[in-house]
């Protein structure tokens, strides 16, 4: 399970589906089949120790593969890093600017710090191998502009839910003085721009409920393709919403996957 963090006043993203890939023949069969995304490993600095990995060579080969058809590529640099490996990470990270992946996954704050010297720009994903257990750990990353998160592989769906109310809880303060303009928020954070933005209409509005409805559900076609319930992501949805919603004294609900409710 990763998250996607949003910048302050940002916008949360749609699913990405998200492949490994240990050499270039297997990037490009991911690509052709419908992965987002891709990460991969280099010689250096990587976890993924039973895959091949990439060579410089064929690593700036896969990403403009990608890049062509409009997909993503993220490099691994998720070591624990040594004193000796600094130095070295800072060169590996130069020649990877050049390259042009489209993020890092790493995951030590010293690694991370370098990355961010020698590439301010470059947008980083923690690794699941940093150990994500707890919602503090996401805010802190979130708070040195990490964009993504992966969680710890032991946690549970409660944990999950409780990493997301949190981080909802931390998003800015905003005008909101009835339950439509808690509606136009939502809509804001969660779809603004995105294909089921135009496929949810409010059905019914009260003084102290207000139901919308989902007509095009587009994440439970990738939850089908795994034999997941998509009802798992909505309850994660839900508890992150809550989060938002707290500071408003207001509450979010599931009634099904299509429809939701926010009361006061």
């Amino acid at each position: 399970m990763e998250f996607y963090l949003a910048e302050v006043g940002g916008k949360l993203r749609d699913l990405e589906l998200l492949i490994p890939a240990g050499n270039l023949e297997n990037l490009k069969v991911a690509i052709d089949y419908g992965a987002d995304a891709v990460y991969i490993g280099g010689e250096f600095f990587s976890l993924r120790a039973k895959a091949k990995n990439f060579t410089k060579e064929d690593m700036k080969a896969g990403i403009e593969y990608a890049h062509e058809r409009g997909k993503k590529v993220y490099v691994t640099a998720n070591i624990l890093g040594h004193n000796d490996d600094l130095d070295a990470a800072r060169g590996y990270f130069e020649e990877l600017k050049e390259i042009g992946p489209d993020a890092l996954i790493i995951s030590d704050p010293g690694i991370f710090t370098v990355a961010k010297e020698v590439w301010p720009e470059v947008e980083i994903h923690i690794s699941t191998q940093a150990n994500n257990t707890n919602y503090a750990t996401y805010l802190f990353w979130w708070k040195l502009g990490a964009t993504r998160v992966v969680t710890a592989r032991e946690l549970s769906l409660e944990e999950i839910k409780k990493v997301a109310f949190e981080y909802g809880k931390s998003f800015p303060e905003q005008e909101v003085s009835s339950l439509k303009d808690a509606y136009e928020l939502l809509m804001d954070i969660l779809l603004d721009g995105l294909p089921c933005d135009v496929s949810i209409s409010v059905t019914r509005e009260e003084e102290n409920e207000l139901e919308f409805i989902l007509y095009n559900d587009i994440h439970k076609q990738y939850f089908n393709e795994f034999n997941l319930e998509v009802s798992l992501y909505h309850e994660i949805r839900e508890a992150f919403v809550n989060g938002i919603f707290e500071r408003y004294s207001l509450k979010y609900k599931n009634i099904s996957d299509s429809n939701k409710l926010i009361t006061r």
